[in-house]
């Protein structure tokens, strides 16, 4: 993973293209990425599908680069001293089958990603009633400045929200993440499993205190919260530093106050019970 403070943005002259190939039924599709690849730079890059597609087969049979240095996994060092994004795949994904709407509904969640890097979007259960099912097309990598649309059916909100950087996974979903590790590719749905290194907006609960991205949540009935923090700030204690000695996340960035991530959660009192809940967006580094 390139390490890379909140909000700085400058162009690199180190840059790798790579291929994503994404297979959907029959059809494949070749979609280019180009990636600078440090620390700061800016990429361009559309989000294979965009909107969620429901049914059908993905394929992982991508790469993702890992810089001019041909890594084979980890990150790594190119000649500037900027953090490269491990290397890995995008695992393969069974083929989605939306299940029945029932008295619950479904509403959508676009995913921005606004990073220079690119993240891996998760989300797990905050409470014990919550039974959501959501398109798996949301555990896909985002490069820069894509975007993607999936649908939640069911579920009564106790539901939270976060993304992964740098990750690398095998054909078989196998690897970890530095930030926002959850246990795999697609994370166990179990209660709680919330990673400490990681910015998380639980519908009920609000921001949980951990930190590794910008996230904004933004909603007609959830309202609007945004975590926006400096890592520099992150003690020594609860910092987690890169491979090239930058802090990239941190356990516990507001020291238990509500001064830069406020707490509260959707604005809907009811959310919790299962009352209608409008579309949500959720972008990182907004």
């Amino acid at each position: 993973m390139r390490s890379c403070e909140i909000g700085r943005r400058r162009h690199a002259s180190n840059k790798s293209v790579t291929v994503l190939a994404v297979r959907v039924g029959p059809i494949q599709s070749l979609l280019p990425f180009s990636f600078v690849l440090a620390c700061g730079g800016t990429s361009t890059h559309q989000d294979p599908g965009g909107a969620s597609a429901g049914a059908g087969a993905i394929s992982g049979a991508s790469s993702i680069s890992a810089g001019a240095g041909g890594l084979s996994g980890g990150a790594g060092v190119d000649a500037g001293g900027a953090c490269n994004e491990p290397a890995g795949v995008v695992p393969d994904l069974a083929p989605f089958e939306p299940p029945p709407i029932g008295a619950l509904g479904a509403y959508h969640v676009t995913f921005r990603n606004r990073c220079a890097q690119t993240v891996w979007p998760a989300y797990g259960p905050s409470g014990g009633l919550d039974e959501s099912v959501i398109d798996t097309q949301l555990w896909l990598p985002m490069s820069p400045a894509s975007d993607r649309t999936v649908t939640v059916y069911g579920g009564v909100r106790e539901i939270g929200f976060w993304g992964r950087t740098g990750c690398s996974f095998d054909q078989d979903g196998k690897g970890s993440c530095e930030t926002g590790e959850c246990g795999g590719f697609i994370c166990p749905f179990v209660l709680g499993n919330f990673p400490a290194n990681a910015t998380i907006f639980d519908l009920e609960g609000g921001f949980q205190g951990g930190y590794n991205l910008g996230l904004h949540v933004e909603g007609a009935s959830c309202g609007s919260h945004e975590c926006s923090a400096n890592l520099e700030s992150c003690g020594e204690a609860s910092g987690v530093k890169n491979a090239c000695g930058r802090t990239i996340a941190c356990s516990d960035i507001c020291s238990a106050s509500t001064a830069c991530c406020t707490r509260p959660g959707c604005d809907s009192g009811g959310v919790a019970q299962g009352d209608a809940t409008d579309d949500l967006v959720v972008t990182f580094c907004p």
